[in-house]
């Protein structure tokens, strides 16, 4: 698990690399907001997007490249497919 460096104030996020513990989804990216405010992320690559402010699950609910919003007091998950 990779910490992500220079995050706003009252914000975590990491990333799980290589298919950690067997998972299908080769990188998982996730955002805890702390702040009142919403923060936006920059993060290299394509990634999709399948839990946020309003919904959770596995099922892809939308795509970001190289930026991730994430809402004010809540999280975003996120993965990478390949092999």
């Amino acid at each position: 698990m990779d910490f992500a460096t220079n995050v706003p104030a009252n914000l975590i996020a990491y990333v799980i690399r290589d298919h950690a513990n067997g998972d299908s989804w080769k990188n998982i990216f996730v955002a805890y907001n702390g702040s009142s405010q919403g923060r936006d992320l920059e993060v290299k690559g394509k990634w999709i997007v399948v839990a946020d402010d309003r919904r959770a699950g596995v099922g892809d609910l939308k795509k970001a490249e190289n930026r991730i919003h994430v809402e004010a007091y809540s999280l975003v998950i996120a993965h990478t497919e390949g092999p």
